[in-house]
């Protein structure tokens, strides 16, 4: 088995590894917990079960999966997702190795990211029920919150990235059912990012997938990432925004230090808090888009602020600048004048060519409440009048290189320009622009 999972690793030498007959001999070894129509058959008993041989067998179906597709369709023709859950179901028992559990995952990810038959079954045969528990089982109780194990954060993750996969074979009408799903995985997902610390394991952070999980999440499942309190207690706010705040915190400290475009998932997951729910909306505005004070010389994009990183983001290569951006303009209720307000024009350009909004106007992606808090303040209101539009900010003073030229000489200095501008238009240069009829 050891030599089959390095041979197998090598996606034009699996040979035979891929036929009926071996995936019949891995799975037997390997998932099989239950017996099947084909395993009964097949009488395969040429191995004695230990937990080595079986995490082995796991490992080469792992790779297997990940390179032949007719090696899935074995899967399928097998039952192999059926026998995975029921291994599954017994999360708890000690008397199974934690490896043997964890490979089991990774077997199920590859599984249903390739196939989605096999999402199908997993979510028909309560996999989701079952994946729920066993990711419940990973969340530390109050005295193990701060040591948190390596360990619980890899299995919650492999078990996070299932439950994302199997979400995409869930019906699009939410039933009872399904609603309960949904509320259970956001109690979840609130409780690992309120009291389990992030591990510094890079891309397979549990948080990380948690986030992609809210990418899945509908809108009437969010308000279980927060919850309410009396109004004694709470001064801005009637509700516990731990959760959203921790995720915040948890982008902003992989802003600098991650590559940009790793960062999509996350900001995707915030697009979907806040178009969905519109207490996290107004919450994320306030952390990240607060109310303008006296604004200076100093850029929107300039400075050490969430909100100066992410504007910043906006001209950034890559997807991100289009995530970011699509962001913060929720955040502004598709207000074209209000982004324009907070980030200047000139980063907001891109945004608005692409949706056709560069005249102005409101967008139309979503459902925002009609109540707006008035986001100008005194000092805002005393210096509006000497902001530049374009760069959102006062710009700084210089020279008029007009001053102390006569009428004539001005008018003189018009005319020049106008021919150069001519010329380069004529040359094709230059060629002059409008705003078209499409925005």
């Amino acid at each position: 088995l050891n030599a089959l999972r390095i041979l197998s690793r090598d996606k034009n030498g699996l040979g035979l590894l891929t036929s009926e007959k071996s995936s019949k001999a891995l799975t037997c070894i390997g998932p099989t917990e239950v017996d099947t129509v084909y395993l009964r058959m097949m009488n395969y008993d040429g191995c004695v079960k230990t937990s080595g041989t079986i995490i082995e067998s796991l490992k080469c179906l792992c790779n297997i999966m990940y390179h032949s597709a007719p090696a899935r369709e074995h899967c399928i023709k097998f039952d192999v997702t059926l026998s995975l859950l029921h291994r599954l179901k017994n999360w708890a028992d000690k008397s199974v190795p934690q490896d043997v559990f964890y490979f089991d995952l990774r077997l199920m990810f590859l599984l249903t990211a390739f196939e989605g038959a096999i999402r199908k079954t997993a979510f028909e045969n309560k996999g989701l029920c079952i994946l729920t528990h066993a990711l419940d089982s990973q969340v530390p109780g109050k005295d193990d919150r701060d040591r948190t194990h390596s360990s619980n954060g890899k299995d919650g993750s492999e078990i996070l990235k299932v439950i994302f996969n199997v979400t995409m074979a869930m019906p699009k009408e939410l039933t009872h059912e399904t609603q309960e799903h949904y509320e259970r995985i956001a109690l979840i997902t609130s409780t690992l990012f309120t009291h389990v610390k992030a591990l510094p394991d890079g891309a397979e952070n549990v948080h990380n997938h948690a986030m992609n999980a809210i990418n899945s999440m509908p809108k009437e499942a969010m308000h279980f990432l927060y919850w309410g309190f009396p109004k004694s207690v709470g001064k801005a706010f009637t509700n516990n925004m731990a959760a959203i705040m921790s995720l915040l915190k948890h982008i902003e400290s992989r802003i600098d230090s991650s590559n940009a475009d790793s960062l999509v998932p996350e900001i995707s997951a915030l697009c979907c808090l806040a178009k969905g729910d519109s207490i996290i909306r107004k919450y994320l505005r306030l952390e990240i888009l607060p109310p303008l004070q006296a604004v200076s010389h100093t850029r929107p994009e300039e400075g050490s602020a969430i909100k100066n990183k992410l504007i910043k983001m906006m001209t950034a290569p890559g997807d991100i600048r289009d995530m970011v951006a699509d962001f913060l303009f929720i955040l502004c209720k598709e207000n074209t004048d209000r982004l324009i307000k907070y980030t200047g024009y000139g980063n907001a350009a891109g945004l608005l060519a692409r949706k056709g909004l560069m005249a102005g106007g409101q967008g139309n992606g979503g459902e925002y409440s009609s109540d707006e808090e008035n986001s100008d303040t005194d000092e805002y209101v005393q210096v509006k009048n000497q902001i530049d539009p374009i760069i959102g900010a006062i710009p700084p003073d210089r020279p008029n290189p007009l001053d102390g030229m006569t009428d004539e000489e001005k008018e003189e200095e018009a005319m020049k320009l106008g021919e150069m501008i001519e010329h380069l238009n004529k040359m094709g240069v230059i060629q002059t622009a409008e705003i078209g009829p499409d925005g």
